[in-house]
């Protein structure tokens, strides 16, 4: 009688596991919405939590809300009715006590009829200026159009010259005149129609507020000194008199610790290179808001960051653009940062912008194709460096591992770009590698892969002593037909090993096989007759030239000694010109 044993493996726990995440839902505002969340875990005692954006449902901070939620025992977020404010993410986090919580994320939309969020019964138009008659909406989807009433018939935009209806549904009239004065309503529309009409809105018509004095268009001056900035407005009496006030355009607070307005004046004192930029007085009553702007420098600073930083990328280059900034007074050039993003390890590199003070773009070569580089730029004077601009972080294009063009530098040169992260369709390798011994050193050859689907740009050599690590390399060796590589820095007697690989721009082959070399004593000892040639060239010259200088030594020796004979003679009164000299023979 057979006996079979029968072995049962049975895992007694496991934390839960999300099995049916909750899905995003669109519903109409009123309706009910049911959220799923399915799940399972060993034990099975699983716990439910929901959450709103990151808030828990039940929580106080949900307190209208969580009136209106049952969760049930499978899991099950159930809102009842839904309204406008319930639109956001739901997360579904589920635990039985063991391990970690998962969870899982939908999104809820509400949608509803466009509907009038504010009415007011009086608005104002400045005469002859451009005005808006605001109609205040909220819609879900989006306003498709508003109709507009006045004086309780219906105005057509389309025939009506200078007025349309702006996006967010409002009146823009581009010149205002007393004909635009009335009672005004609007009803906006969308996909599940409209909650109705604005109340009436009596619109007049009324002079706006005016200028005495605007701002020059920039003011100049010194660090730690003083500027007044002019500006005021017309004494108009009556209750709508307008206000008059200063304020950064940037938005940045002006220091009230050295600054006052006296009489619409801007004054500040003890000013600091951060005081520069852009500034509003601004005049306003009920009827308009008026902007007059200025620019204050301030001078004998760094320069100030560049802005609107943009950068343009293909595979190999980026061409990055920027606005100029105010130069502090001083001729200013630029410093592109670079490097690799998201690493650690990768330093920044420099290149310095050779060019005129305004100049606003500039192109880095030799990136890496699809790979993420930020940059930003400083900008520097003769006082020192300035702000850096905000990084910009941009993806190099990628490139056709079956390219078959080298890309070029910033002179229009070639060169082959640096693989830093290998991409693309793998070449074949090289084979059928042999060295042998010549006079000058190693000669290197090999066969390239024949009928290569990926284009071979260039090969790479790669040798070493015998059990030491691989580090000596070639230049890049252009596929042109040339397959082989000489070797000069060997040493006789060593035994050397060599390996070919085979690049695209992109990628490179597998090694081909290694070969094991050594350099013969008899080559090693000898030169070549190229060698032997121009040393016996080079030694004729020398020997010319050394026998030359002889010559002419020993030529301005023998001129010296007839000179010195010459000067003796006349020093003991002999005179050529003076004396005849009898010659005796004897």
């Amino acid at each position: 009688m057979n006996k079979y044993i029968f072995a049962y493996i049975s895992i007694l726990t496991a934390g839960a596991v999300i099995l049916r995440p909750p899905e995003n839902l669109t519903r109409l505002e009123g309706d009910r919405a049911d959220f799923h969340c399915k799940a399972e875990g060993k034990p099975n005692n699983l716990t439910f939590h929901w959450l709103r954006n990151d808030v828990p449902i039940h929580s106080s901070y949900f307190t209208e809300l969580s009136t209106r939620v049952v969760v049930q025992t499978d899991g099950t977020l159930i809102i009842n009715p839904t309204s406008k404010a319930d639109s956001g993410k739901y997360t579904c986090r589920v635990t039985n006590g063991i391990e970690e919580t998962p969870e899982a994320n939908a999104w809820l939309s509400i949608q509803y009829p466009a509907r009038i969020t504010f009415n007011p019964s009086l608005q104002y138009l400045p005469l002859n200026l451009s005005g808006i008659i605001r109609c205040y909406i909220e819609s879900n989807p989006s306003l498709q159009f508003v109709q507009w009433t006045k004086d309780q018939r219906v105005l057509d935009p389309k025939a009506s010259p200078g007025i349309s209806i702006l996006s967010n549904g409002s009146l823009f009239i581009e010149r205002v005149t007393t004909d635009h004065q009335g009672q005004f309503t609007c009803t906006p529309y969308n996909f599940h129609g409209t909650s109705g009409s604005s109340i009436d809105m009596n619109v007049l018509v009324e002079d706006p507020p005016m200028f005495a004095i605007i701002p020059k268009e920039f003011y100049q001056a010194e660090q730690r000194g003083t500027v007044s900035m002019a500006c005021s407005a017309r004494v108009v009496s009556g209750p709508r008199s307008p206000r008059l006030n200063w304020r950064r355009t940037d938005g940045v607070l002006i220091p009230s610790d050295r600054t006052r307005q006296q009489d619409g004046f801007l004054i500040i004192t003890n000013l600091r290179k951060t005081d520069h930029g852009s500034y509003d007085c601004v005049l306003e009553n009920e009827v308009a808001t008026l902007v007059a702007s200025t620019t204050l420098l301030i001078e004998s600073t760094t320069p100030h960051a560049p802005t609107n930083v943009t950068v343009d990328v293909g595979p190999f280059f980026a061409r990055i653009k920027w606005q100029p900034a105010y130069n502090g007074g001083f001729p200013q050039h630029y410093v592109i940062w670079y490097r690799q993003f998201g690493s650690s390890t990768r330093q920044w590199r420099t290149l310095r912008v050779r060019a005129a003070d305004d100049t606003s773009s500039f192109t880095v070569y030799n990136l890496t194709p699809d790979t993420l580089y930020e940059f930003q730029i400083l900008s520097r004077n003769q006082l020192g460096d300035g702000m850096f601009s905000e990084p910009v972080i941009v993806r190099t294009a990628d490139v056709d591992s079956y390219a078959t063009v080298f890309p070029t530098d910033s002179s229009g040169v070639t060169y082959v770009p640096t693989i830093v992260k290998p991409s693309g369709a793998l070449p074949a390798s090289p084979f059928a590698v042999t060295v042998i011994s010549t006079p000058e050193g190693a000669h290197v050859e090999w066969e390239g892969p024949q009928n290569s689907s990926v284009p071979i740009m260039y090969y790479r050599v790669e040798y070493r002593k015998m059990n030491e690590q691989w580090g000596r390399s070639s230049e890049a060796i252009p596929a042109d037909g040339r397959t082989f590589y000489l070797a000069k820095d060997i040493q006789s007697g060593i035994t050397y090993e060599f390996r070919v690989y085979a690049f695209t721009l992109t990628s490179f082959s597998e090694p081909s096989e290694i070969v094991r070399f050594t350099l013969t004593s008899d080559f090693a000892g000898n030169l070549s007759p190229t060698v032997a040639i121009v040393a016996g060239v080079v030694g004729g010259l020398i020997f010319f030239v050394v026998l030359t200088i002889l010559l002419l030594l020993c030529a301005g020796c023998a001129r010296r000694k007839r000179k010195a004979k010459r000067e003796r003679y006349d020093s003991d009164g002999f005179h050529p010109e003076n004396d005849t000299l009898t010659l005796k023979r004897g």
